[in-house]
């Protein structure tokens, strides 16, 4: 979940439509360096590209799988698709807890801290 929010806030920067700022906005209050930010970028930009493809997955499987019940098909496939389903969303929360290490394995202690303070604060700004 973190990682989705610093992707949105990555997305947010790099000319999206307007909505909360990015980490990499924060990077003076941040004081994260040019290979940091390239780093941080780098790596959201890894997780978007692998997390649409899982998504893509995953919608065709539910697809399939809405219309295998409408047509009241074959329960064993109905059952393939479901399982297929459940391991693309285990897949997608995995990359995204994944993405959210790399990300804060970038950050030094000090600046880790002050990004939880900044989330915690933008996180009260959402209506």
């Amino acid at each position: 979940m973190r990682v989705l929010v610093l992707l949105l806030l990555l997305l947010a920067w790099a000319g999206a439509e307007p909505g909360p700022r990015s980490l990499v906005d924060f990077r003076q209050e941040l004081k994260l360096s040019g290979q940091q930010v390239e780093a941080i970028t780098s790596t959201l930009q890894r997780f978007q590209e692998e997390n649409a493809t899982l998504r893509f997955k995953l919608n065709v499987a539910e697809r399939e799988t809405a219309n295998l019940v409408e047509r009241r098909g074959d329960l064993a496939a109905i059952k393939a698709n479901l399982k297929l389903a459940s391991d693309l969303q285990y897949q997608m929360r995995l990359l995204d807890l994944e993405t959210s290490s790399k990300v804060e394995g970038i950050l030094s202690p000090v600046q880790l801290k002050r990004w939880q303070t900044i989330q915690a604060k933008e996180r009260q700004k959402k209506p």
